[in-house]
């Protein structure tokens, strides 16, 4: 079955805020290891403050009235997002879209952006388009959009989120078990949002 991604994008829109936020949070935590391997394999950057700042964002989903500073986490985050001019590698590119993902999470979580939950997820989409037209570039001189949705990366992808999306509607009320189990749901096939093994 071919899952649409702007239907997906309806459905988020017409969610309730904090069941937009898990949502968007599970996609963040999806693509942090993307993050993580770039610091690894580039020695560049402090992948700690991100991971940190996440937690934050799931602690947050818990304890509602819990103390937080977006601009904060964000000045934190600022100097580790790295600039694609200054990396000859692919890998520049899903971990510059995890921390902007982080940096839209953040947005939504501190109310300064209505659309910053959606463009969480177009984030994530389009780290996974940029994989999949590098891919497909291999055999292929010309790539169209219908080849990049039709691929299995791509398809996987809407298919998580239609699922986190259904899922999340079921819950009115987000409490901890709820947290823990789509926090425990983002890396639970064992591979990031691009289809790296964690």
């Amino acid at each position: 079955m071919s899952h649409n991604i702007s239907s997906n994008h309806q459905q988020l829109r017409s969610l309730a805020a904090h069941q937009q936020a898990l949502v968007a949070t599970t996609l963040v935590e999806r693509m942090l290891p993307n993050y993580l391997l770039f610091c690894e394999v580039t020695e560049f950057g402090d992948g700690k403050v991100l991971r940190d700042a996440l937690n934050i964002v799931w602690e947050k989903q818990i304890v509602k009235n819990l103390k937080f500073n977006a601009d904060n986490q964000w000045e934190k985050i600022e100097p580790n997002v790295p600039n694609v001019e200054d990396f000859d590698m692919f890998g520049v590119y899903p971990a510059l879209d995890t921390a902007m993902a982080l940096g839209a999470l953040l947005a939504g979580i501190a109310g300064s952006d209505e659309d910053a939950f959606i463009d969480v997820c177009k984030l994530s989409e389009a780290s996974v388009g940029k994989v999949v037209e590098q891919e497909l570039s291999v055999d292929n001189d010309e790539i169209t959009a219908q080849m990049v949705e039709q691929h299995e990366l791509m398809q996987y992808e809407a298919e998580f989120v239609a699922e986190l999306i259904k899922t999340v509607s079921k819950s009115p009320r987000v409490d901890k078990q709820v947290v823990k189990s789509f926090r425990e749901r983002a890396l639970a096939d064992g591979i990031t949002n691009i289809g790296i093994e964690v």
